[in-house]
């Protein structure tokens, strides 16, 4: 079964659909290390998915139900995750938090106008974030 690094945690995930695998693939590691937790959705979770989000596919649905149980588990882990777009400028991090259609993705845009290559993405939508020996740390997500 495949494992992802997501924000340190080693995630065991049961995959359905190769849109998923794709969507997942750069968190994909191949360790012998046990997960910290483990990620399957049954038919049950998905149908639910798939109703909320009645035009979405089925792989949409299952990343869907698959975010759900990584992010209660995560908190568990002390990590949390942010509705907002982070970029990275010099070494630091500046998260953008607003509703859908605010305009997050705009300012990414207008920061790399601004400071060129030097403003990394870390995460456009759904970064998560850990405070650990007072560092906050804000990661790239599959989620987004």
């Amino acid at each position: 079964m495949p494992k992802y690094r997501i924000a340190e945690m080693l995630i065991e995930i049961d995959v359905r659909y190769e849109q998923t695998l794709h969507a997942f693939r750069d968190y994909l590691v191949e360790t012998d290390e046990t997960p910290d937790f483990h990620v399957s959705v049954g038919e049950e979770e998905l149908a639910k998915a798939q109703s909320e989000n009645p035009s979405a596919s089925p792989s949409y649905a299952e990343r869907f139900a698959i975010f759900r149980h990584v992010v209660n588990e995560a908190a568990k882990h002390g990590v949390i995750i942010l509705h907002a777009a982070v970029v990275e400028v010099d070494g630091a991090a500046y998260a953008f938090s607003a509703p859908s259609g605010t305009g997050k993705s705009t300012h990414i845009r207008l920061w790399r106008k601004c400071f060129g290559a030097r403003v990394g993405i870390i995460n456009g939508d759904k970064p998560f974030l850990r405070l650990k020996d007072g560092v906050l740390t804000a990661y790239g997500s599959p989620f987004c």
